[in-house]
């Protein structure tokens, strides 16, 4: 958000949005306010110092290599859809289309653009697509129409110069809203090519409220929002220290950790996390290993082998003679 073109310096103001608001802090000795975006020699040498820290850095790079080798920015498994944050919606519920360098896309397809260009930043051989993805991932970090984001604006600025809580208010996608709407999250299902009867939705992205009565399973146990603050920042706000969802044959187990005093006092005085867990969902029949999606992989490479071995059999694929037979 560049920001500082909009500040009146010589009155200690900044407009955002139509409103002007006064700054808690009016002095800028390293902005010029003809050219409020020129860097001082000593901050472009502090970027210069940062992007070569950064890019130099051989465990950042082996951690995005991982990312690119396992991860994904969501994941289909076994019925269930796993993502960060959310799927973009608009105010009607309706998938919200983000202009990706001049097409639209909503839903399934915008993660799946979204996540080309991430991988043309690391491995394309075209400059002009290494460049877009780099953007992309800036984006996906604080953009408006980011599934990974998911809020109308980072504050930053308004929280450290406007006294205004107004100005610094963060706006959460409709998704956080509609949650529990049963025929917004079923369109979301079929966009992604899932069954909305036996579905489910796993997400983390906003901390969920235990200690004010918030439950992390949403819309008739459809959604799992699993993001119960595990970091310790968030721990007064949601009272707990984060969920572990564990799922196995029988259903949906959700076990909530207490926080802890401290990694010291743990050990000085010999304690554990302390867990307590209850029953998400479970399943009237067992879900066997074919029913998985990996056993239904498993089957496919038999069937293939099957065949194979009926073309060897029919002689549809000649027997090659070994020598010495």
């Amino acid at each position: 958000r560049k920001l500082l073109d909009k500040i009146d310096y010589a009155r200690g103001t900044v407009m955002l949005d139509g409103t002007e608001y006064e700054l808690t802090d009016k002095v800028f000795p390293t902005i010029d306010p003809e050219n409020p975006y020129a860097l001082t020699p000593a901050e472009q040498d502090v970027m210069e110092r940062l992007v070569a820290a950064f890019t130099g850095c051989e465990k950042l790079r082996r951690h995005m290599q991982f990312f690119l080798e396992a991860g994904s920015l969501y994941k289909v498994h076994n019925g269930n859809l796993l993502f960060h944050a959310c799927v973009p919606l608009n105010a009607d519920g309706s998938l919200k289309e983000v202009d990706v360098y001049g097409k639209t896309y909503k839903g399934r397809a915008l993660y799946d653009v979204m996540e080309r260009h991430v991988r043309a930043a690391f491995f394309s051989r075209d400059e002009e697509e290494r460049r877009r993805g780099r953007d992309m991932l800036w984006y996906l970090w604080l953009g408006q129409g980011s599934p990974l984001f998911a809020k109308s604006k980072m504050a930053t600025f308004e929280l450290y110069l406007i006294a205004d809580k107004a100005a610094r208010k963060e706006v959460k996608n409709p998704f956080y809203t509609l949650i529990d709407d049963e025929a917004v999250v079923s369109n979301i299902f079929r966009d992604f090519g899932l069954d909305p009867e036996t579905s489910h939705i796993i997400c983390g992205h906003v901390p969920v409220k235990v200690k004010d009565g918030e439950d992390p399973v949403k819309c008739g146990g459809k959604v799992i929002m699993i993001d119960g603050g595990f970091s310790k920042a968030y721990q007064p706000t949601t009272g707990i220290a984060g969920y572990t969802l564990i799922s196995n044959s029988y259903g949906f187990i959700l076990a909530a950790h207490e926080p802890l005093e401290s990694a010291q006092a743990a050990i000085e005085k010999e304690i554990d996390i302390h867990s307590s867990r209850h029953m998400v969902e479970q399943v009237k029949k067992r879900t066997l290993m074919g029913d998985t999606d990996e056993g239904q992989q498993m089957k496919r490479e038999i069937a293939d082998l099957e065949r194979l071995l009926k073309a060897y059999r029919t002689g549809e694929i000649p027997r090659q003679e070994q020598k010495g037979e």
